[in-house]
């Protein structure tokens, strides 16, 4: 945003590890789309726009921001420290120059459709902020423009609420507008698998205090800032976020017209502020956190669990659910570091969370061919018949894990599908010289995986009874690549939602690598 974060954002280590958590395909954000972008138009459209308006709190409005570069001279306090979504523990910045300046903007679509402005006092004024390295975080970020997946930077820019004249100072009693946040910003880079944002029209007109008339402005699909509401304290003074739902998530755009001098007031006083560019439109949003999928190293194994009849499944492919004939167990998988031949390692974020599959049958269920994306390129596949159920489970070396919680947190439940390539084509290279790591093995192993997928596994909602089990993360999926021999530990020991039982772990099998799926549409 505003420059400053122009240059391609490097993952740091721990949004390395995360990346194959979370590539987000858009086909799996259909529900996400129509669902929560509605909401994240808080203004709603007006009635000028001939589109109705949806239902909304006075908490719940949040302007469109027209940004542009911006500088000025500013005294800043030394004891800034900021919570968010992000940081709810809080952490303490360091604050730069002033780098923008952003209107509260009316958005008009070409198809007439206006967003106008509901406070028009409420302007940012943001500068950049540097801190001790905080958690990169994947994310889905919904608004009027559709949704798509991102990986956040380190936070760059703190945006204050401020009173704004083109006159002269605006000797506001109060020093800063009500009914706007702090933002805390970060920059965003599209996750594996995202394409951009898919609503964006080919142009949109502009409305704020700086044009008379609205101008015509083209806005990139690809977004460069996502800002978080935040709670400000310096010392015993606390400014609590407004709304801590709505965010803004900020596209570059073109040129409009400027006025190269206003007066900004807000809590670090009054300042001259100095027009520059054009920079962004930031529009109110809506954020969720994707909660990573380790890669899994799989092992056929034997062992004897009670299982329940009355299983019902809920996935992508079947949202109207199936009941499965659910047989024995076929599969056990251990959370694994995998480690690139450039010595990249992408570690294990969710080290106690296994999966135990058991092979199952079904009527015939829906199976459309979908292109699967990962660390080793994008395929086309054609799904067979569900023929395993993955259950998130405890695993011990030593003797039943004896866990209070009957399933490990933070994994979701996994129907897989066998899979063919589609005649002709060859989408995945894993490179030589992987190395695998896991909780049978004392140290790296070097591994051969075949470009060829054997298995597609879809997360799941489990239905037993009265008990659901809901799916943890939507977007990431799993593809099991058969893989070279590993070092085996056998027995071992699983406790899941069917129970505890002792199992004899036979030969390695697949490396399961997260994945993102879009169902293939054909006309």
């Amino acid at each position: 945003m505003f420059r400053i974060s122009s240059s391609p954002f490097r993952l740091r280590a721990p949004a390395a590890r995360m990346v194959a958590g979370a590539g987000v395909a858009i086909a799996c954000l259909a529900a996400l789309i129509t669902g929560v972008a509605a909401s994240a138009a808080p203004t709603g459209p007006s009635t000028a726009g001939r589109v109705s308006a949806p239902k909304t709190t006075a908490a719940a409005k949040l302007d469109h921001q027209l940004c542009y570069s911006a500088s000025g001279k500013i005294k800043v306090p030394n004891n800034i420290e900021l919570f968010n979504q992000f940081a709810p523990k809080g952490f303490r910045i360091k604050v730069g120059r002033i780098v923008a300046h952003c209107n509260p903007v009316e958005k008009i679509l070409p198809t007439g459709a206006k967003f106008p402005i509901t406070n028009p006092a409420a302007h940012l004024l943001c500068l950049t902020i540097s801190a001790a390295t905080q958690a990169t975080h994947q994310v889905i970020v919904t608004n009027q423009f559709g949704a798509d997946g991102l990986i956040t930077g380190q936070p760059n820019l703190l945006c204050l609420p401020s009173w704004k004249s083109l006159k002269g100072p605006p000797h506001q009693k109060k020093p800063q507008p009500p009914g706007l946040s702090h933002f805390t910003c970060y920059p965003v880079t599209l996750a594996p698998g995202a394409t951009g944002y898919p609503n964006v029209p080919a142009f949109v007109g502009l409305l704020d205090e700086f044009v008379k008339k609205p101008q015509r402005a083209k806005v990139s699909a690809i977004p460069n800032e996502l800002c978080l509401p935040t709670k400000k304290v310096i010392g015993k003074k606390v400014t609590p976020a407004v709304n801590p739902r709505l965010h803004l998530l900020c596209f570059p755009v073109s040129q409009t017209p400027i006025i190269k001098k206003v007066w900004d007031q807000n809590q670090f006083g009054t300042q001259v502020i100095t027009i520059g560019k054009t920079t962004n439109l930031c529009l109110p949003s809506l954020k969720q956190v994707i909660v990573p999928v380790d890669h899994q190293l799989c092992y056929t194994a034997a062992g004897q669990y009670k299982i329940p009849s009355n299983i019902e499944l809920f996935n992508q492919f079947s949202p109207k659910g199936f009941k499965p004939k659910v047989g024995p167990v076929a599969i056990h998988c251990n959370p694994v570091v995998k480690i690139l031949p450039t010595g990249l390692a992408f570690g294990v974020t969710n080290p106690a969370a296994h999966l135990l599959c058991f092979g199952m049958s079904t009527a015939q269920q829906p199976t459309p061919e979908v292109v699967v994306t990962n660390q080793f390129g994008s395929g086309t596949l054609i799904p067979g018949q569900p023929n395993l159920l993955c259950l998130p489970s405890w695993k011990s070396l030593t003797g039943p894990p004896k866990q209070s919680a009957p399933q490990p947190p933070g994994l979701s439940h996994f129907t897989c599908y066998p899979v063919q390539e589609v005649a002709g084509t060859s989408g995945y290279k894993p490179p030589p010289g992987i190395q695998l790591k896991d909780e049978f093995a004392k140290k790296p192993v070097t591994v051969r995986i075949s470009p060829v997928p054997q298995e597609l596994c879809l997360p799941t909602k489990k239905i037993v009874g009265k008990t659901t089990s809901p799916i943890v993360n939507a977007i990431t999926h799993l593809l099991c690549f058969p893989v070279t021999k590993t070092p085996i530990i056998s027995p071992i020991w699983d406790q899941n939602q069917f129970g505890t039982a002792k199992l004899a772990v036979q030969a390695t099998k697949w490396l399961c690598v997260p994945s993102t799926k879009k169902v293939v549409t054909k006309p």
